[in-house]
Parts: C-alpha cells; sequence; structure tokens
C-alpha cells in the first residue's frame, strides 16, 4: 500500500508537509516522458522491476506494447488489479495501527489494454524478449 502512495498519490500524500523538493515528484511520469516521448514509429517497451505498473501505464502513452515485470508476486497482482479495475482501493499506515484509505488511480488518457504484466527474474527474463 506505500507503493501505491508513493507512486499514484498527490503531492500531499506523497511527502505531507516534509520540506521535500517538489520537483521530485511525478517521477514516472516525467521520465517516460522525458525519455521518449511522441516518436511516430512503433515502440514495444519492457519495464523490469515494475512494482506496481505506475512507470508501465506511462509508457503506454508512448507504446503500442508495455511488458511490465516484477519478481514480486504481489506487486504484479497489484498491478493486473489496477489494469483491469483502472483503481484500487487501498490503506497506507499513519501511525501505530492508524491508516488511512488511498485510492490508486491509473491517469485518464492511458489505454491499459497496451499493458501487460508477468511475475519474472531480471536476471533471468525469458528468452522471446529479445536483446
Amino acid at each position: 500500500s506505500l507503493y501505491f502512495t508513493h507512486l499514484y498519490g498527490s503531492e500531499e500524500e506523497m511527502i505531507g508537509k516534509i520540506p521535500a523538493p517538489r520537483e521530485a515528484l511525478h517521477f514516472p511520469r516525467r521520465s517516460v516522458g522525458d525519455l521518449i516521448g511522441p516518436t511516430g514509429r512503433e515502440v514495444v517497451a519492457l519495464d523490469v522491476g515494475c512494482a506496481v505498473g505506475r512507470a508501465s501505464f506511462e509508457l503506454a502513452r508512448y507504446a503500442q506494447k508495455v511488458i511490465g515485470i516484477d519478481f514480486s508476486q504481489r506487486f504484479i497482482a497489484a498491478a493486473q488489479e489496477l489494469k483491469t479495475a483502472g483503481a484500487v482501493d487501498s490503506t497506507y499506515p499513519i501511525e501505530g495501527a492508524v491508516t488511512g484509505a488511498f485510492r490508486a488511480e491509473v491517469p485518464g488518457g492511458i489505454d491499459r489494454n497496451r499493458v501487460t504484466f508477468e511475475t519474472g527474474d531480471a536476471m533471468a527474463l525469458r528468452d522471446d524478449l529479445g536483446d
């Protein structure tokens, strides 16, 4: 659930009142947009270590096909739930047994059907992924 708030949350949900640099926020969206951007050609993307899929979904803005792979079956299950439903309700720890409610949503304008998720080992990827 902390991954949800860290990757899908608002600025308040991500860092609250901590004096942190705001330009560090929204890293998946910024990095994908800056690195790829519109290309005018077909793009296939591989996101190794995709966690709960935030960068994979951002890659789908520019790539026709995205494969998100992570070693954690729980992360992949959460990413798949986000792909299927578009949103996941969860909680995050505040202090001790106190929790807060949180809704992780795939940002608008993303074709979730372009993304597939699977469990895998970064050091032993399946052969058909190419070079």
